[in-house]
């Protein structure tokens, strides 16, 4: 058995109108059976800027720790197009 559990807070508008900041922390369990993981914990952040109606970027960064060795990072950048 199993438990995780996350939370996350948005915050809409943040800086002006249209773009959203996010972030999360929760538990990474798909890491618990990985050696070198004990309670593995994620984080995330992200803001999303609407560029325009149609058009939408959102960067992230997230980390997971693990004990012992480098921690998994990443980054991305999402574009979104509305039609």
């Amino acid at each position: 058995d199993t438990t995780t559990w996350s939370v996350g807070l948005v915050w809409n508008d943040f800086g002006s109108e249209g773009n959203t900041l996010g972030v999360a922390y929760g538990t990474a369990e798909a890491h618990r059976d990985d050696s070198s993981y004990d309670d593995p914990m994620a984080y995330e952040i992200y803001y999303s800027m609407a560029v325009s109606d149609n058009i939408t970027v959102t960067p992230a960064v997230f980390n997971v720790e693990k004990d012992g060795a480098d921690d998994v990072k990443g980054a991305l950048v999402k574009t979104t197009f509305s039609f």
